[in-house]
């Protein structure tokens, strides 16, 4: 029969389909063909194809066992790597880790063994903090401010402690060649009385708390450091109003309500060689560190970064850095290759002239009513804090957002709030 129709058909046995056949013959139906292995069986078998090109076939054949080869090996792959990934987020998404004050014993343990893998290793690290506008003796009610900050002594207790614990660990894998930690506390540490605000507390309050918080952050972080060295500067908060210029003080910068502080911090670690205290009569510190000379005062006067919250001048800075400087050249003395201030409450870093690097410190205390009333109207509390190598005399540098702290009773533990009590304890 297949003969007949591919005859009729005029065309060769091989080529016909299943619809030639059924639609050319009343003898067989579809189900015949299928009890005998189907119409392709029937032609390969009786009418096989004489004229194949058997190495294009065979050549076609290999490359799609190839194709399909790497199919498969694709497929698993991508399988592989999906069920992987989800796998490892399910796991991970069911890990929790309580967080941990630093001053436990296993953290000392760990700073003895990397001491020891590193010993005979040279030194020349330090590392360096700006302490500014931190403003101690406010107190702000978020109502005031819209919600979006809120300060008093427990506040102001868990950012320090924060910033504490950020500085202990900050490089810890190289603290076996950390030299010192060198703090510049550059005013404004205390709210003061100015502005006619009252929002701050009285001032013999503001001092003892924070010389309470300045000892404790102290006693805490020379556990973690050969050495703590702290470079103190007056701000413009700190100031005595009672003498007749009401304004910035223009001379005798030191004569401020923060030497109270500082002085009492000397007393305190007077029988500890390792914590050293010192404090300029000149309106900002000369301070080396691994060989590099850092001039560090809080920036609202000698020199003068511009307005919180508002403007930074980088045209006036590096002139005023050039003026500084070619000063100390026309001395014989070694150019200051790092200038540090505060008061802008906004922290900036950058360099002008021959490379010589400048670092704003922002604020702990945040946005206040006085600060939002002349048009400051975000609060980010920040405090800076960077390694200074004898090659680098601002090398790594990090911001410390402190008040994430606020909610985090555990820096408590580091810092014990404030009570108004008026001895240390």
């Amino acid at each position: 029969e297949i003969k007949r129709i591919s005859t009729e058909l005029n065309i060769n046995p091989a080529q016909l389909t299943k619809e030639n056949f059924l639609g050319n013959t009343k003898n067989f139906k579809e189900w015949d063909l299928r009890k005998v292995g189907g119409l392709s069986a029937l032609l390969k078998a009786h009418f096989p194809q004489s004229d194949k090109d058997l190495v294009v076939i065979q050549d076609q054949k290999q490359t799609v066992a190839r194709l399909n080869q790497l199919e498969k090996f694709v497929g698993n792959a991508e399988l592989f790597r999906e069920k992987l990934i989800a796998s490892i987020v399910k796991e991970v998404s069911k890990m929790r880790r309580e967080p941990f004050i630093l001053n436990d014993k296993a953290t000392h343990k760990y700073l003895k063994e990397v001491s020891l893998k590193s010993k005979g290793k040279t030194s020349g690290r330090s590392i360096c903090t700006i302490w500014s506008d931190q403003h101690f003796g406010t107190d702000i009610d978020p109502a005031e401010v819209g919600g979006i900050n809120s300060f008093n002594w427990n506040i102001g207790a868990r950012r320090l402690g924060m910033l504490c614990e950020q500085i202990a660990t900050y490089k810890i894998e190289k603290r076996n060649q950390h030299d010192e930690l060198v703090i510049f506390l550059a005013g404004d540490n205390i709210a003061g009385v100015i502005h006619d605000q009252e929002a701050g507390q009285l001032i013999t309050t503001q001092i003892c708390g924070a010389v309470k918080y300045y000892t404790q952050a102290l006693d805490y972080l020379r556990q973690f450091f050969p050495k703590v060295r702290v470079e103190c500067q007056p701000g413009n908060h700190g100031r005595m109003m009672h003498k007749a210029e009401k304004g910035r003080a223009m001379q005798n910068k030191w004569d401020s309500f923060e030497n109270a502080v500082f002085m009492s911090l000397s007393a305190a670690f007077r029988h500890d060689d390792r914590v050293e205290i010192n404090v300029s009569k000149t309106p900002y510190c000369d301070t080396t560190v691994q060989g590099h000379r850092i001039y560090s005062t809080h920036g609202d006067t000698v020199f003068y970064v511009g307005n919180p919250g508002k403007v930074v001048n980088l045209t006036k800075i590096e002139q005023q850095v050039h003026r500084i400087n070619a000063e100390q050249g026309a001395q014989g003395k070694k150019e200051f290759s790092l200038f540090c201030t505060g008061h802008v409450h906004h922290p900036v870093y950058t360099h002008v002239g021959a490379g010589v690097k400048i670092v704003i410190n922002g604020c702990l205390i945040g946005t206040d009513p006085y600060a939002m009333s002349v048009g400051i109207q975000s609060s980010n509390p920040v405090q800076v804090l960077w390694e200074t190598t004898k090659k680098y005399v601002q090398g790594d540098i990090r911001n410390i957002y402190v008040d994430d702290a606020d909610k985090e009773a555990r820096y408590e533990k580091i810092i014990k709030p404030y009570m108004g009590e008026l001895t240390i304890g």
